[in-house]
């Protein structure tokens, strides 16, 4: 149930790809703002791109087991990462703006999760450090540099997000919370969520099978495979010596 109309925020800065964390960060402190607002109803924020496919009911179940009050960021947790110090990608970080060989562990950016009270903290945090350790990479900043300045701990849910990789190749046997597509477009997107996060039935799995033939080459030699077994088994017959 929404407490409130759905709102879209306008940042007063400059909308380009290095501005990412000032938009990100204004967002995040006029939540907590709103929150107080409205008798902290409000108590998880979830920062999701729009490339995500996202399973609510899991999600819901998920966070019904989190403790209401901790001090935690869950997202898949990358670690020992080293800055692009290559001019040419979009990526680079000069040495003069993080002269350090590694960054802090920190989220992956599509998808992470943090209680309300997480979000005061880096706002407050980040307007500390705006002016001394800023890098404008947002996720390692937001979500490594912060928490390590402000005691907030990364819990790692890799097993529950699946990134760009076909659910069937994955070691996620049960439904993920969320699946990260930025390599399909919205037709596929949808498709995708049709057979990876509704129930498996044998119509979904002929067409996960379908989209994957090496899939279903393995798949069917497996199957074959236990037949056999089971016929030389039925018959009892032994090999040779």
């Amino acid at each position: 149930m929404l407490l409130c109309p759905p709102v879209i925020f306008i940042s007063d800065v400059e909308d380009n790809y290095s501005s990412v964390g000032l938009k990100l960060a204004s967002a995040f402190q006029w939540i907590s703002a709103m929150s107080l607002q409205i008798s902290n109803s409000w108590k998880w924020i979830l920062k999701l791109d729009d490339d995500v496919i996202l399973n609510l009911s899991q999600l819901e179940n998920f966070v019904h087991r989190l403790q209401s009050s901790n001090n935690t960021i869950y997202c898949h947790v990358y670690q020992a990462e080293q800055p692009f110090r290559n001019n040419e990608t979009k990526w680079f970080v000069p040495q003069d703006s993080y002269p350090y060989k590694f960054w802090p562990p920190y989220c992956q950016g599509p998808f992470y999760l943090f209680h309300i009270h997480v979000a005061k903290k880096l706002g407050q945090s980040f307007e500390a450090e705006l002016n001394r350790n800023y890098v404008w990479p947002e996720d390692s900043f937001i979500t490594g540099i912060l928490p390590l300045l402000n005691d907030i701990q990364l819990q790692d849910i890799s097993d529950k997000i699946c990134s760009d990789i076909p659910w069937i190749m994955s070691a996620h046997w049960s439904t993920p919370v969320a699946i990260i597509t930025s390599h399909l477009d919205p037709l596929q997107r949808l498709g995708y969520f049709q057979t990876h996060l509704q129930a498996l039935s044998i119509n979904t799995i002929t067409v996960m099978l379908q989209r994957h033939c090496w899939a279903a080459a393995i798949f069917l030699l497996i199957m074959s495979t236990i037949g056999l077994l089971a016929f030389l088994f039925k018959l009892r017959i032994k090999p040779h010596k």
